[in-house]
């Protein structure tokens, strides 16, 4: 599916130069390619944003990746226990849902009084 995008005349005319100067098949192509240096460029900014950071606290990428872990540790487990509950609530509601609906079913079969009903 194509779409356009609104820009200037002036603008267009720097993209078109610049197509042809860099040699593109297509503005999508450039386009593409300029999109694809931004985001390797914001990473590179923030990976030296991150390094400048560990050398002012004076920490090892070894301390980062053992402090990570731990803190992963500690988040799974509250994560773990937070649906450890709800999952065994579920399971709880499912098991007394299918012993009620099946002592329903013996009782309808039997012809006596449906126990949910009582």
């Amino acid at each position: 599916m194509r779409k356009s995008i609104l820009v200037s005349e002036a603008t267009h005319r720097r993209l078109a130069i610049a197509k042809m100067e860099m040699g593109f098949k297509s503005m999508d192509e450039m386009l593409a390619r300029i999109t694809s240096e931004i985001s390797k460029a914001r990473f590179l900014e923030a990976s030296e944003t991150f390094r400048s950071g560990m050398r002012r606290r004076h920490l090892s990428l070894t301390q980062v990746e053992s402090s990570s872990e731990t803190i992963r540790i500690e988040l799974f487990r509250k994560w773990f226990q937070a649906n450890e509950t709800s999952f065994t609530r579920r399971c709880i509601n499912q098991k007394v849902i299918a012993e009620e609906s099946s002592s329903a079913a013996i009782c309808r079969t039997i012809g006596g009084a449906n126990p949910t009903q009582t």
